[in-house]
């Protein structure tokens, strides 16, 4: 029991470390902003304000908290996240995992345009401020949603979170449950549907195929397509555009999935790290 109290206490912590830096990069981002145009400290100018530098904020609270995260695990790295999670998985990996998470994004979008999420009262600027984060400079909702975030969400949900629940439960429900804590973690109905499918997604990625790195890269690839989908296109592109991308999209990662996974197989049939070194061998 002890040890279960003591999984708990760590996964709020590293929670606890970036929700922290979010909050302390967003008030030194918005605070000067205000002072400077003289805008009123109400809940409307503060999102405006928050929205506008959303991905200064993700870029600069992800960056602090994995350093941060490097001063915690730098003393004993294999009792959180093991250094082989972040093998690199080769050209070809690399190749058919990004290909994926561009799939993975257009199917994804394709059947949840079908899906009326309703918006909870007081959510709706919080999801302007959020749809602000890959609708605004391209580059900087790259590096800020495409990259920085899915690094320190893996990290932090499929690294140390679902790392450390393996030990006590099985797959299945540590998967589940840091899939729900992903969704909690938004703090939003319609952005907590879409995380809780991702977490699903990317914490099987991670058993599976026994990489972090997987999870990250197709995360990326994830985001950053949405990224670039919200840059071109501008107007709803109807039913039957989603049912056609939904059909090629899904025939795509049919053709993929096995694809990777036979190359999985390949790399896990080399000499392996003992079951201490690595949780998801469990």
């Amino acid at each position: 029991m002890k040890a279960v109290f003591k999984t708990i206490g760590l996964i709020i912590l590293f929670l606890g470390i970036y929700l922290l830096m979010q909050g302390a990069a967003t008030l030194a981002f918005i605070l000067p902003a205000a002072f400077a145009r003289g805008a009123a400290f109400t809940q409307e100018s503060m999102l405006a304000l928050s929205g506008q530098y959303i991905n200064w904020i993700i870029i600069v609270s992800a960056a602090v908290s994995l350093f941060i995260y490097w001063l915690i695990l730098r003393k004993n790295p294999n009792k959180y996240i093991v250094k082989k999670d972040f093998a690199w998985p080769g050209l070809a990996g690399f190749i058919c995992l990004a290909a994926m998470g561009i799939l993975l994004n257009l199917f994804t979008e394709s059947w949840m345009s079908f899906i009326k999420v309703p918006v909870l009262p007081g959510q709706e600027q919080i999801n302007q401020m959020l749809g602000q984060a890959v609708t605004g400079n391209v580059f900087m909702a790259t590096l800020g949603v495409g990259v920085c975030a899915p690094i320190i969400e893996e990290v932090i949900f499929r690294g140390v979170v679902l790392n450390k629940l393996r030990m006590y439960m099985s797959v299945p429900l540590a998967v589940a449950i840091q899939a729900l804590l992903f969704a909690v973690y938004y703090m939003n109905l319609q952005q907590g549907v879409y995380a809780f499918y991702m977490g699903i997604l990317l914490g099987a990625v991670c058993y599976v195929t026994k990489s972090l790195t997987a999870a990250i890269i197709l995360h990326i690839f994830v985001n950053s397509t949405s990224v670039m989908l919200s840059a071109l296109v501008t107007a709803d592109i109807g039913a039957p555009v989603y049912v056609t991308l939904l059909i090629v999209s899904a025939v795509g990662l049919a053709l993929l999935i096995p694809a990777y996974w036979r190359m999985q197989k390949k790399r896990l049939a080399e000499p392996a790290l003992s079951e201490a070194e690595n949780v998801y061998r469990q």
